[in-house]
């Protein structure tokens, strides 16, 4: 039978408070390395893991209903824009109560950004719109990339963008397992809109809490507890930080440049005549017949370069 939700209050002027632990990453259900060389690879990359990267999220679903006739032309147009713009990762299927399978189209918004304030205040302004064109999975959704700091450097703008686009893509995962938890109740109708626009989150908001863990060094409005997960940031793919590239007048021989490395410099112009010239000179010495040919070929050459005058001081 679903649990019956706790009563909250209605808006979403406050965000979500968690207070609830999370299993450890090294749970009985994760997988172990099958050797001791993959155990000492694994724990080599957790203890470089050292920094977390705290991204606050509001999630939500688009639902059966419509946008309201009296709401701003400007706020029409940008709530229409999230719903017709869905990221791909966010475009996704979940499991309900009823046992079936249903398309939900997520929308994952950093807490305090344009979007997450325009579908917000909308919600707070049409709570009892039925069905609503919104609904809400997660107030506020803590989460906390764990990263390498040696690899990845935050100074680079694309680094921090890349970090929160993989907490979204964490939240969408982490919702998408909520829902599928039956014990929750998460129904259709419910993900549809058809019972008010803050019914999911009713239901989710203790599952979400407890997969939280404290952050000792990361304080705010959630206590420190965040979702925390490992980021996708292997060595070989991470973007190079600005610091971290060559400077355009770096010394070619200092140690460490490509030059310096053994890498050959390009030819200059001279060499590569030399090897054309040398290309043609072993392509003539295949045969006496293909000497011939190329031998007319480059005195019909010279002749057409000297021009008709050249003959003419003789």
């Amino acid at each position: 039978p679903a649990a019956s939700p706790k009563p909250s209050p209605r808006g979403l002027q406050q965000p979500l408070t968690l207070t609830l632990p999370t299993p450890s990453s090294h749970s009985p259900a994760a997988s172990s390395p099958s050797t001791p060389h993959a155990r000492e690879e694994e724990d080599l990359a957790e203890n470089r893991l050292s920094a977390h990267f705290p991204v606050n999220l509001f999630v939500t679903a688009i639902a059966d209903g419509t946008i309201a006739p009296e709401t701003p032309q400007k706020v029409q147009e940008r709530l229409a824009q999230i719903v017709r713009k869905v990221p791909k990762e966010q475009n996704t299927s979940v499991e309900v109560l009823e046992g079936t399978t249903i398309d939900l189209k997520m929308r994952v918004f950093v807490v305090n950004s344009e979007d997450a304030k325009a579908v917000g205040d909308y919600i707070n302004a049409h709570l009892d719109q039925l069905p609503a064109p919104f609904v809400v999975l997660a107030r506020h959704l803590p989460m906390a990339v764990l990263y390498d700091p040696q690899t990845l450097d935050l100074a680079d703008a694309s680094v921090a963008d890349r970090l929160r686009k993989q907490a979204k893509t964490r939240a969408v995962k982490v919702l998408r397992e909520a829902i599928g938890n039956k014990a929750l109740g998460v129904t259709m109708p419910m993900l549809r809109g058809h019972e008010g626009a803050l019914a999911p989150s009713d239901h989710l908001q203790g599952a979400l809490a407890a997969l939280t863990q404290p952050i000792a060094h990361c304080k705010d409005d959630n206590a420190g507890r965040f979702v925390v997960f490992a980021a996708r940031n292997k060595a070989s793919s991470a973007p190079c930080s600005p610091r971290k590239r060559p400077a355009p007048d770096a010394d070619p021989s200092a140690p460490g440049s490509p030059r310096a490395e053994g890498s050959a410099a390009p030819p200059s112009p001279r060499m590569r005549a030399g090897q054309a010239g040398n290309r043609r000179t072993g392509a003539a010495s295949a045969s006496h017949l293909h000497r011939d040919m190329l031998d007319k070929v480059l005195n019909k050459k010279a002749k057409k370069e000297e021009g008709p005058g050249a003959g003419g001081a003789l």
